[in-house]
């Protein structure tokens, strides 16, 4: 072989060496700037990133980067040290949780928490920029690709509260607007007077997020305290009132759905619904209506009736959000953070296999 074919020989197989040392979550943006940013690294947070962008592709994650966004929109953070801590997993984005630990089923701790420095962010270097903050994992991780990948990270003792703007990706999700119907009424059990107010919102990821491709979203206030909470998923409004009955039915239900138990303030947060992509149900209503059993009311039917709420299945996005994440400031005590899901992106983290 000539030396210029063992040259070009050599060439190839360097190309693919470095192609093998890292890949971008969510997938593609290795050298694509994010369309977004996110910030981080001022004070004690925890953050949580679902990414399954790398389906059926399994990798041995030995270490996680961050990258600064650019070009510099606003003054980003000089160096500074900070404990951290990183685990890894896997779960179905079909079941993901606003209660970060409900979301870890059999972690890694791939990085104990321990001190570590992070770069000066400050100099504008151009987009995208280096993935410099480096964090090599103590203990890789062997994704299998079967599910999404979770990465959860936390960290205290910031020490300055200058925010790390983080390169992002924002993809959005279609969310359906409340129509609200009325026809609650007031409980006479316990927990705050008044009637009952539902959020009720349809989200579409598109046919590409199959598992989790539509969802419905709840949230309950001013409910009965302590006490099982029933929801009436309907395709219909009956607008009729029934004798004996304190309010008016306005889901004609295809399901029931539990939503679980309120605290003792008549409230249950934000219960994300799931289900697999149905083209056909993209323009149709839902309508949704909470039922409790009300022991002190005087009404022939003992129940509480929630106000209905109805939304519209919206259309696909343009491109399917097969990633979500949350963050949330822990006030040093990461173990018990909690925040809402936000589908359709997350921080752009370097993989380095």
């Amino acid at each position: 072989m000539s030396r210029a074919a063992l040259a070009f020989a050599a060439l190839l197989s360097l190309g693919g060496a470095l192609d093998a040392q890292s890949v971008s979550s969510p997938a593609g943006f290795t050298f694509i700037e994010g369309n977004w940013f996110m910030a981080q690294f001022y004070t004690s947070m925890r953050h949580q990133q679902f990414d399954y962008t790398h389906a059926g592709n399994p990798l041995l994650i030995q270490g996680i980067a961050f990258r600064r966004n650019g070009p510099i929109v606003a003054p980003n953070t000089a160096p500074k040290t900070l404990d951290m801590r990183v685990r890894l997993d896997e779960i179905d984005m079909a079941v993901l949780h606003r209660e970060f630990e409900t979301n870890l089923q059999n972690p890694t701790i791939t990085f104990p928490r321990q001190t570590i420095s992070f770069p000066d962010w400050q100099p504008d270097v151009g987009a995208p920029a280096p993935f410099d903050f480096v964090v090599p994992f103590d203990t890789p991780f062997q994704y299998t690709g079967a599910q999404a990948l979770v990465i959860d990270y936390d960290y205290i003792h910031v020490s300055n509260d200058q925010a790390g703007l983080a390169d992002a990706t924002r993809v959005p999700v279609h969310t359906s607007k409340q129509i609200f119907l009325g026809g609650g009424c007031a409980h006479t059990s316990g927990g705050p007077s008044g009637a009952p107010f539902l959020t009720f919102l349809l989200e579409n990821s598109g046919i590409h997020a199959t598992s989790y491709g539509m969802r419905f979203i709840t949230r309950l206030y001013n409910a009965i305290g302590s006490a099982p909470a029933l929801l009436f998923l309907g395709l219909t409004d009956p607008n009729v009132s029934a004798p004996g009955l304190c309010g008016t039915i306005h889901s004609d239900p295809i399901a029931t759905i539990f939503l679980g138990d309120t605290d003792p303030w008549g409230f249950i947060d934000y219960r994300y619904h799931s289900f697999p992509f149905v083209g056909p149900f993209i323009g149709i209503p839902l309508y949704g209506q909470v039922y409790q059993h009300d022991p002190n009311s005087t009404w022939d039917i003992p129940v509480m009736m929630s106000g209905a709420t109805a939304g519209v299945m919206p259309p696909s996005p343009w491109m399917s959000p097969e990633c979500a994440w949350h963050t949330a400031e822990t006030f040093g005590n990461p173990d018990e953070a909690c925040d809402d899901i936000h589908f359709g992106g997350g921080i752009v983290i370097e993989l380095r296999l």
